[in-house]
């Protein structure tokens, strides 16, 4: 039995996993508590961490979307030197299909997929960056912004810059919005992995992620992506107006993006899954 979301209330599928005498996998996609979704402290906090640890203990594997996020549960959950071994990394997929799109505009269409929790995944960050920009490169920069943020926010972006905001974008849609656009930005705090950025550079999109992130894993700094650390909001400003002047690098980062992300499609992971399954069966 395969479960899809380390969570508490996922204890009760565990346990009953085990009764039936079944392999049991788990698969970690986050940890609420560093993703600004819960207060890690509290009572509350230790009866989650307490029952995360015990679908762990009874589960023959687990597998998380990063390293960065194994870290975490490892030192959170003080799971054991025997439970570690347990543990293997298989990286989020993309169902969008990667295709490599020549873009040629005068204007650098940078895109930020933020969602309700905007603060932690870096708003604030951007919205330093955009005003550390000359007005002359701000003049050459569009940005789009996905999530619900509120209109405070949204009236701090220098008015030279072009502002395109969606509340919430359909699935569906998001792979037109990553094909128009040249630039992804992605600077969270703190996040297990970040699909967004995968599935952009998939459309040739150039991904800007920070190191707290998962996703920076799978790419090179400054190869095809440039992965900064939280909050700089200066680097940001010195990466657009790099791309928004330099149409040759702009272009190659591009290419090496949509490249990189081949490795990364449902097909690929669906493998690397199949392959962990043998491996448990296998086992007496």
């Amino acid at each position: 039995m395969h479960i899809f979301a380390l969570e508490p209330q996922n204890i009760i599928i565990c346990l009953f996993s085990k009764i039936l005498g079944k392999k049991t996998i788990v698969t970690s996609h986050g940890y609420s508590p560093m993703e600004g979704m819960m207060k890690p402290k509290g009572l509350k906090f230790k009866i989650y961490n307490l029952l995360l640890r015990k679908i762990v203990e009874h589960s023959d594997a687990v597998t998380t979307v990063s390293y960065l996020l194994q870290r975490v549960l490892v030192r959170t959950l003080r799971i054991t030197s025997a439970q570690l071994k347990k543990f293997t990394v298989i990286y989020n997929g993309t169902d969008i299909p990667p295709i490599l799109v020549n873009k040629e505009d005068n204007i650098l269409k940078v895109i930020s997929v933020l969602g309700r929790n905007y603060l932690n995944k870096g708003l604030t960050t951007i919205l330093e960056a955009l005003e550390e920009l000359s007005p002359p490169v701000r003049q050459k920069i569009s940005i789009t912004l996905i999530g619900p943020i509120d209109e405070s926010y949204l009236s701090k972006i220098p008015h030279e810059v072009t502002l395109i905001h969606f509340k919430k974008v359909p699935h569906a849609k998001l792979a037109d919005l990553y094909t128009k656009a040249h630039v992804i930005i992605q600077p969270s705090f703190f996040e297990a992995f970040n699909l967004p950025a995968l599935e952009a550079a998939g459309r040739a999109c150039i991904p800007i992620i920070t190191t707290r992130m998962g996703v920076a894993e799978i790419f090179e700094n400054g190869k095809d992506a440039f992965i900064i650390k939280p909050g700089d909001s200066n680097r940001i400003a010195k990466i657009l107006t790099c791309l928004a002047t330099n149409d040759d690098l702009r272009k190659k980062m591009s290419q090496q993006a949509y490249e990189r992300s081949l490795s990364y499609t449902y097909d690929k992971v669906a493998e690397r899954y199949l392959s962990l399954y043998l491996g448990i069966l296998k086992r007496k």
